[in-house]
């Protein structure tokens, strides 16, 4: 509301405001309409004397010549709130900037065909209007077209507009039908807060942009797709939607930014793609219903993100790197599958989550930081962990340590009751099952795919879906169905995960050459003329008089070979 009470306070001192432009020309009055001549032969409407409806013509008379009417200035009409409809010719190609601002008996206008913009401000409170009939050659809605437009009830964007300006349909809060083309490219900031009775929105897949706020605050809102051209949401772009219930991401998205979901007290469920890695900061404040997100690959988690999400029960962080202490404060966590590796930058203070009674700890997990769990009764800990992870007599609650159960993964149980400190839970067994790879050792060229096999051992009652991961994405990536892909060369940790049980697999990825090409993979000297006798790795002579240029794959077989000089040695492979 404080936003809104300031941008109302700047179009109040416009109102108020006088334009200098006006002052600088000889006038000249037509029918009841200033004007201005312009150096083209051409004139400008600057004024009008006129009440009621208006007709503007297309030629201007003044002393007895005929002047093309082909522009209205700045601030022309502004404040003529006796001004009910205008007619505007086609000869006119520019309006200027808050034309009619505060124009408010204004109900009818009819544009030319041939404007491609709507400048800034240019219908600003112009709160009679219930509908306009854009022109098709229409590309740009300028900042605050149509500003506090609150009689507005319904809009056709023409197939031709790429852009729509900040705060251009801001509080039009009767506007409950805009019919957005496919060729639109930019929504600015707070395009359209507070337009309480739009319920649905199309987002062609144009857009590459959308503002700050775009959305804020429409009321009535109910579902949202976001297409696929979107990487990224800004700060507060769908925040206190009160109605939004569903909202469907696309796989293009990396990141959603500060407040773009908070207050949206609707949402139940949130399907996040494999591709966000961030949630901002107070991203899903005060979604009081949430009850289902996944989070299993997303890597950072900013302050507050799901601050009183009182319906968020189960979470899984398994990839998460970066967890703000607050991520998660006042929430109602009960059950947690935390990171497969504790970071130093893994701070989430679980003292914030009071009602949370069941972990899942990470399988590289090391050591577990003093007072994490001390004021939390967590009475099931399931340790992914073989080596059981260093903690400390403040790790957890006196409860646990008093009454607590501690699962640990096959063969471990003697290891744990033999532990500093874990030693101290009553109750150590061993997982009521396991994830099993059978792969041994595993290689795979890059661009190159090899499938992962993996399965419950044993045989759990209920059904376990396995789900898998990749911990070095740079290096490997790997599908739904276990199928490994070679990036780049290196190590990468795959991980086959079943409802908070994991096991892994080093994947070794190689780099393979193409059948007959020469590699140049070590040398002390850079003369290429020079002439080589050349020798195998078995240092026998098996050329003389070579040039380098010369060695191929069509005189040697694949390899390693030394040529050797007077002025150096070449290693090279074929």
């Amino acid at each position: 509301m404080k936003h809104m009470t300031i941008r109302l306070a700047t179009i109040v001192l416009m109102l108020t405001t006088l334009i200098p432009a006006k002052a600088q020309q000889t006038q000249w009055l037509y029918d009841g309409l200033f004007y201005n001549i312009n150096d083209d032969g051409t004139c400008s409407v600057v004024s009008t004397l006129k009440t009621g409806e208006i007709v503007i013509p297309q030629v201007a008379v003044i002393e007895g010549k005929n002047y093309i009417v082909t522009a209205i200035l700045e601030g022309a009409f502004q404040t003529k709130d006796k001004i009910t409809s205008i007619d505007i010719p086609n000869s006119v190609t520019s309006i200027g900037e808050y034309a009619f601002l505060g124009c408010t008996g204004l109900t009818t206008i009819k544009l030319p065909d041939a404007l491609a913009e709507i400048s800034t401000g240019t219908f600003s409170l112009c709160t009679g209007l219930t509908s306009v009939a854009l022109p098709s050659a229409l590309s740009a809605i300028g900042s605050e077209a149509f500003y506090n437009c609150t009689g507005l009830i319904s809009l056709h964007l023409p197939n031709l507009l790429t852009s729509i300006g900040d705060h251009a349909f801001f509080n039009c809060s009767n506007l409950a039908v805009i019919a957005i083309p496919n060729t639109l490219e930019s929504i600015g900031n707070d395009a359209f807060l507070n337009c309480s009775k739009l319920t649905s929105i199309y987002l062609p897949g144009t857009i590459t942009h959308i503002g700050t706020g775009a959305f804020s605050n429409c009321s009535g809102l109910t579902s949202v797709i976001i297409p696929n051209s979107i990487t990224a949401l800004e700060s507060s772009v769908f925040s206190s939607c009160s109605s939004l219930a569903s909202v469907t991401f696309p796989e293009s998205l990396t990141s959603v930014g500060y407040h773009t979901f908070s207050n949206c007290s609707k949402l139940k469920s949130i399907t996040l793609p494999a591709s966000v890695t961030t949630i901002g900061e107070s991203a899903f404040l005060n979604c009081t219903e949430l009850k289902d997100i996944n989070l299993d690959r997303v890597s950072q988690i900013k302050y507050g993100a799901f601050a009183n999400c009182k319906g968020l029960l189960n979470v899984s962080i398994f990839n998460a790197k970066d967890v703000n202490s607050d991520a998660f404060i006042n929430s109602s966590i009960s059950s947690a599958v935390l990171p497969y590796e504790w970071t130093e930058n893994f701070k989430l203070d679980f003292s914030k989550t009071p009602n949370l009674w069941k972990v899942y700890i990470g399988e590289a997990t090391a050591t577990i930081p003093p007072d994490t769990f001390k004021s939390n009764k967590l009475f099931w800990i399931y340790s992914n962990a073989t080596t059981p992870p260093e903690i400390s007599t403040t790790t957890f609650s006196s409860d646990t340590y008093d009454r607590g159960i501690l699962y640990v993964p096959q063969g471990c149980v003697n290891a744990y009751k033999g532990a500093k400190v874990w030693n101290l839970i009553p109750d150590i067994r061993e997982l009521p099952y396991q994830i099993d790879i059978p792969n041994e050792k595993v290689s795979v060229d890059i661009s190159q795919s090899v499938t992962l096999t993996a399965s419950v051992v044993p045989a759990y009652g209920p059904p376990v879906h396995i789900k898998w991961y990749s911990l070095n994405e740079d290096i490997a990536t790997v599908t739904s169905e276990g199928i490994v892909t070679g990036v780049s060369e290196g190590k990468a940790t795959i991980v086959a995960f079943g409802d908070g049980i994991t096991a892994s697999k080093e994947v070794s990825v190689i780099s393979v050459m193409t059948p007959g090409a020469v590699e140049d993979i070590a040398t002390d000297t850079t003369a290429e003329d020079t002439v080589f006798d050349v020798y195998n790795l078995q240092g026998i002579r098996v050329a003389s008089g070579i040039r380098k240029a010369e060695f191929s794959a069509d005189h040697f077989a694949p390899g390693i070979y030394i040529l050797v000089s007077p002025h150096g040695c070449r290693r090279i492979k074929i």
